[in-house]
């Protein structure tokens, strides 16, 4: 067998078949929360990253998730929107992160020489961390490709510098360094990556020699000084802002109090992963009570062990390091305004894993041990899967475990509107609004978004003015500019239908300012109510101003509808040339345009 394990071709099949069977069952699960920010149709256009490939434009989307979002964009140019593309993507991520660290501990525990089975030692913590369950929310949510690319150009980077230490390659030291910048590229919790190869090259060379580590290091730490440059020297400290809600983040001391619970659920999670729900009913912390002062003091001994192990034992300690480096960024004094995500332990995962599997090993039956664990997490694991298939059972669970989070009872109610019920969905959204003005964390921003569902529904059911009601309260919303403009841009629409057309430009006009001050949100939205404008002010005989609506429609997001009306807009206004001209351009982007084909054939441009 363990020749078999040196052959690394068989052992990447092997885990890639696993990771195959693991989440075939979640292929086509739906886009969950953020994954609407990558592909899905919405208001009748395309997100941002679904309208571009442009490395410089996704750059400025969003500099520190460049490249994870980069995938995002190539994966809908090559395979479309189709759901099951992503999450291959995904999945084979996972798989090749498995792989490496696979590689990268058969080169460390060399250095390290404590087992005297190496490759079945690194295949055991590989194994596990390809099939726990606690991996299946980064795998199975798309967005969180985020997590899988930065890990994958982490795990890289200490396998390929594992690599150079081993064989003294300076091209594996060169990559090393190269890959180190993409992880930085992929997301902010990379700037714990250069510590970490520190800490490896630590418990792995006998000599240090100040000089000639600094110089070796210099390279990896200059890396990470893209995060300052980026958020405050480039003009992207917004950014920050962007990620989180500072009105009810908690203050540095009172996140590190809610993060000790946080980092023991993880644990407890990984060792019993029972009771998942994708968000959890964690409260922040505002004083030490008994609960977390126990928490806090695991922490600290758990902290103390990798001094107390680093001359005893240096796998337990690199272990250690590794688990509480990882979390170091999401978990420590840094307030972020969600304060539990499974997937924020997926690298920190590693750590567990190695030390789940020494402690095996020192056990008679070691292999008997790890198959059956492995056997345990993966039907926990496709079991998992199998629930992200279908929405509504997938957050009536949630809510069964965490009722008090107002984003858990919203997307109950939005499952239920997307599937025509709309009773159950009226009474979820109800009880968003009913926390309206008590302390319930969100309340605000939760509260003008279930009034918007109530419009949706209310239009549904051809009730017009229960549906402005709602919409015109969802507009008062602070914190949220989606639901400001969604909602100016629907009551345009109502007042449009009512031929209230003063009205309906105002609103029309409020969509478009909203959309300008957020110019990556949905560019075809902004197109489709220039459109509307257009319409508008055919209606009110302002022939000309219609003309400009539907060109500056067609500048920002060309449609059908953009060409159609210009064309037909200028022939009124007797401007045959201009009408021709844009015909044309408008069959080049639209060549089965029915109007666009006849009145080209019909010669109106005498």
């Amino acid at each position: 067998m363990e020749n078999h394990l040196n052959r690394s071709s068989i052992v990447f099949l092997f885990f890639l078949t696993i990771g195959a069977l693991l989440y075939v069952s979640a292929l086509e699960a739906p886009f969950y929360l953020d994954d609407t920010r990558i592909a899905t149709q919405f208001m009748g256009g395309k997100t941002f990253l679904a309208s571009t490939i442009n490395p410089v434009d996704i750059f400025l989307y969003w500099p520190t998730r460049f490249l994870p979002f980069l995938s995002h964009s190539l994966n809908i140019y090559f395979g479309g929107e189709e759901v099951i593309f992503f999450r291959i993507i995904n999945i084979l991520l996972h798989v090749l992160n498995s792989f490496i660290i696979f590689l990268a501990l058969k080169i460390l525990l060399s250095f390290l020489r404590i087992e005297k089975n190496i490759p079945l030692f690194a295949l055991s913590v590989s194994l596990l961390f390809l099939v726990h369950p606690l991996q299946t929310q980064p795998v199975i949510y798309i967005y969180q490709r985020i997590e899988l690319l930065a890990f994958f150009f982490q795990i890289l980077t200490i396998f390929l510098f594992l690599k150079y230490l081993h064989e003294g390659k300076k091209v594996h030291y060169f990559i090393a360094v190269l890959t180190c910048l993409l992880a930085v590229l992929s997301k902010e919790t990379s700037i714990v990556l250069p510590f970490t190869l520190l800490f490896i090259f630590s418990i792995t060379q006998k000599h240090l020699k100040a000089k000639e580590t600094i110089v070796l290091f210099a390279p990896f730490f200059t890396t990470i000084l893209f995060y300052p440059l980026v958020l405050f020297g480039l003009g992207f400290n917004d950014l920050i802002h962007d990620s989180t809600n500072w009105e009810v983040t908690p203050s540095p001391f009172e996140y590190f109090l809610t993060e000790s619970h946080a980092i023991i659920r993880y644990i407890q999670l990984f060792f019993f992963p029972v009771e998942q729900v994708f968000i959890y009913d964690l409260k922040k912390i505002e004083s030490i009570d008994i609960h977390t002062a126990a928490n806090i003091a695991i922490i600290f001994f758990f902290l103390y062990g990798i001094i107390y192990f680093y001359t005893r034992n240096k796998l337990i300690s690199f272990a250690l390091f590794f688990y509480f480096a990882s979390l170091s960024i999401t978990s420590s004094f840094i307030p972020i305004k969600h304060l539990i995500f499974e997937h924020r332990a997926y690298g920190a995962n590693v750590g567990l894993c190695l030390l789940l599997v020494y402690f095996i090993f020192q056990f008679r039956f070691k292999k008997s041990f790890i198959v059956l664990f492995c056997l345990f997490f993966s039907v926990l694991t496709i079991e998992r899967g199998k629930l992200w298939v279908n929405k509504e059972e997938f957050w009536l669970k949630n809510y069964k475990y965490a009722p008090y989070q107002l984003n858990v009872v919203m997307e109950i109610a939005n499952s239920y509107k997307w599937n025509k019920k709309y009773k159950e969905a009226e009474k979820y959204y109800e009880k968003v609004i009913s926390t309206h003005n008590t302390d319930v964390t969100d309340n605000d921003f939760f509260y003008h978004q279930a009034h918007m569902g109530l419009a949706q529904i209310s239009q549904k059911i051809y009730d017009d003015d229960v549906a402005l009601k709602h919409y015109l309260i969802a507009l008062e919303s602070q914190s949220d500019p989606e639901t400001i403009f969604l909602s100016a841009f629907k009551v345009g629409e109502i007042y449009a239908n009512k031929q209230d057309f003063d009205r309906a430009e105002i609103f029309f006009e409020e969509t478009i300012r909203q959309l300008t001050v957020n110019e990556r949100k949905v560019p075809a939205l902004k197109a489709r109510t220039y459109n509307q404008l257009a319409i508008v002010k055919i209606m009110q005989a302002n022939l000309p101003a219609a003309v400009n609506h539907f060109m500056s429609g067609i500048k920002t997001y060309p449609t059908d509808l953009g060409f159609e009306g210009v064309v037909e807009v200028l022939l009124i206004l007797k401007r045959p040339s201009e009408a021709k001209q844009f015909a044309l351009m408008g069959i080049k982007e639209f060549p089965l345009s029915r109007y666009l084909n006849e009145t080209i054939n019909n010669n109106h441009w005498q």
